[in-house]
């Protein structure tokens, strides 16, 4: 089977279930799939563009008595959804309940020390969670990974550092988030550049 072209919302997750795949696993760790592993430490955030192999799906074989009824349990993974959900000022929300919308089911579930967790569809990609004053959209499948600028730029933006459109990029507004993340997190020297220190910090407070 030829390389797929990752799409943006893709994740190794959706793909597997795509091509048929009950265990992502069976994909990410093919032999072919090496050079992107070595790049991708987080094969759930993966960039529009990358290469990744689809191995061909090879049939399971059990030996069983013909003249005996057989019952066959096959073990299917789940996508884990996770948000953090703050204040203002970072302190968690905590002992609430929000709505939550994935694609078209809606649920209301339980934010502990501001954590919301529920397992969703593999496949999953829109999704909303509904506060009494806000409604904050979600794109699930649409982190890029963070050395790519458009990764900085969504997990400042997930952070409360940059307010502003994601296009046209504000370059002042830009500079201004990165020299406030940088202050915050007491990287020295301020420079409103997001070089690979500060990409680090950014990766680890922003959860992946």
């Amino acid at each position: 089977m030829p390389n797929h072209t990752v799409e943006q919302g893709e994740h190794i997750s959706s793909i597997a279930e795509r091509f048929g795949f009950t265990n992502f696993l069976t994909v990410w760790n093919h032999p072919a799939n090496v050079e992107l592993r070595g790049i991708r430490k987080n094969p759930h955030v993966l960039l529009p563009g990358d290469l990744l192999f689809i191995p061909v799906k090879e049939p399971g074989r059990v030996n069983a008595p013909t003249t005996r009824v057989h019952t066959f349990q096959i073990k299917v993974q789940t996508l884990r959804l996770r948000v953090l959900i703050q204040n203002v000022d970072a302190s968690p929300i905590t002992d609430t309940t929000v709505s939550l919308q994935v694609g078209n089911q809606g649920t209301r579930e339980p934010v502990k020390e501001g954590m919301l967790e529920k397992n969703i569809s593999r496949s999953a990609h829109d999704g909303k969670i509904e506060l009494a004053d806000d409604h904050i959209p979600m794109g699930i499948g649409d982190l890029d990974p963070v050395n790519a600028k458009s990764g900085q730029l969504a997990r400042l933006m997930n952070l409360g550092y940059y307010r502003r459109a994601m296009e046209p990029l504000d370059q002042d507004e830009w500079k201004s988030a990165v020299e406030e993340f940088q202050c915050d997190n007491d990287i020295k020297p301020v420079t409103g550049i997001c070089d690979a220190v500060t990409r680090a910090k950014l990766e680890e407070v922003h959860g992946c």
